[in-house]
């Protein structure tokens, strides 16, 4: 954007030499530096809401920038910065929309599961220092660039939310085919079932990430596709070590493409 701004005591500095120069005030824009300050992104922000809901589904979903976001305000050319979910919501909407106009024949849950299974998972809490959870920052960070290339989704029509309704929390958690994974009792073993559809052909493998104690199984392991074909996964987690009990326990299933597969990977 054709724009420039400047910090308060910058301004106000800017403003003091106009009112002294007046109409003779020439000034010249010197190149620009791109800093990149990587401690400072990816941090949820305090007021970010945090799940579980009532429904024993995860929520958030995803998390997005929302804060300090300079944007169109009031009427004209008014501006605010401004900071919640009213900031971050556009975000991700207008990532949906950039996806839908690359690929305009992605349906919404192919649009809702791609933004999700290609976030970033490394957020982190407001203390700068500990990871965020599925709970605290749902999937992870927008990637909108990642999502364009994502060749791997969930389906999940319509018609399954008004059934859903009347499953148990527990039911839900292990029939909805969301990219998530989450039991709020989990004893001992809990099981998943999940099914996911291939835009383009490509091979691909499970490869999971959980602390010691507790393992994630696949089944199948590896499953290659076609474009338009579908893979049912059945998912068995299993606490080994019953000092977790009652613990909330994260982890990760990413999957990833077989060597000399064009597949991308999603987590």
């Amino acid at each position: 954007l054709p724009t420039v701004h400047l910090g308060q005591r910058d301004g106000a500095e800017l403003l003091a030499w106009l009112r002294q120069a007046g109409a003779s005030a020439r000034a010249r824009i010197g190149p620009t530096e791109a800093a990149s300050i990587p401690e400072r992104a990816d941090i949820l922000a305090s007021f970010s809401s945090r799940g579980p809901v009532g429904t024993g589904l995860p929520k958030p979903n995803l998390s997005a920038p929302g804060v300090g976001i300079f944007a169109a305000a009031g009427t004209g050319s008014g501006a605010a910065t401004l900071s919640g979910t009213s900031m971050a919501a556009p975000h991700v909407s207008g990532a949906a929309l950039l996806l839908k106009a690359e690929r305009p024949g992605l349906s919404v849950d192919a649009l809702e599961s791609l933004l999700q299974l290609s976030a970033l998972p490394t957020l982190r809490m407001p203390d700068t220092v500990t990871p965020a959870g599925l709970l605290d920052g749902g999937a992870g960070r927008l990637r909108v660039d990642v999502a364009l290339t994502g060749n791997l989704f969930q389906p999940l029509a319509n018609s399954v939310w008004g059934s859903a309704a009347n499953l148990s929390a527990a039911e839900r958690q292990r029939s909805l085919n969301l990219p998530s994974i989450h039991s709020e009792a989990c004893v001992g073993t809990c099981s998943f079932e999940r099914r996911v559809r291939a835009l383009s052909a490509g091979s691909w493998r499970a490869v999971t990430n959980l602390p010691a104690g507790v393992t994630l199984e696949v089944n199948p392991a590896e499953f290659t596709l076609a474009a338009n074909a579908e893979q049912p996964l059945s998912i068995t987690a299993r606490i080994d070590d019953p000092g977790k009990y009652g613990l909330l326990i994260g982890g990760s299933l990413r999957l990833e493409p077989l060597p000399g597969s064009s597949a991308s990977v999603l987590a």
